[in-house]
């Protein structure tokens, strides 16, 4: 097998984004080879101006389709989760430590089967704080949504500016 195309299958078959470390490890090639072939990968992905792209996120890549592709992809996709599922993701977010309280009253008693689920998908977790049940988003969440959890700590230190903060 042309380790290019290996570099490729791990990019594609990877549910996370991954580091050059872990291309390397997994090929069990040095990085710096690694690294050369992931640069020429990017270069004739970028020539061929296809409807798929491997993108950056920090330090770590993944194959994914190009922004411009992705209404049209929504038309056919199987999505992962629900319009309900994402509100009650979105709520938990902006809040960062939501209880149960808060969701039966934003969303009533279907809360608990939404979030029973987003438990089993692994994007969020449930911890009991005292009398509490604490609802918090979970690392698959900062991953699936490339999203910065020190920004989004940063915009809930300003006071929730850029955030809805659940209302």
């Amino acid at each position: 097998m042309d380790i290019k195309n290996k570099v490729e299958t791990l990019l594609f078959s990877s549910p996370v984004p991954l580091s050059l470390g872990d291309i390397s490890e997994l090929l069990e090639t040095p990085k710096e080879e690694t690294s050369k072939i992931l640069r020429s990968l990017i270069r004739e992905y970028e020539k061929r101006q296809g409807a798929i792209e491997i993108a950056k996120l920090g330090k770590k890549y993944r194959i994914q389709l190009r922004h411009e592709y992705s209404e049209l992809a929504d038309m056919v996709a199987e999505r992962e989760l629900n319009r309900d599922q994402l509100r009650v993701l979105g709520f938990i977010v902006a809040r960062n430590r939501t209880n149960r309280t808060d969701l039966r009253e934003r969303f009533g008693s279907r809360y608990e089967f939404i979030t029973d689920t987003l438990v089993d998908k692994k994007f969020i977790t449930v911890k009991r704080d005292g009398n509490a049940d604490i609802f918090t988003v979970t690392k698959k969440f900062f991953t699936y949504f490339n999203v910065d959890k020190k920004k989004l700590e940063e915009l809930r230190l300003n006071n929730g500016e850029g955030l809805n903060n659940g209302n």
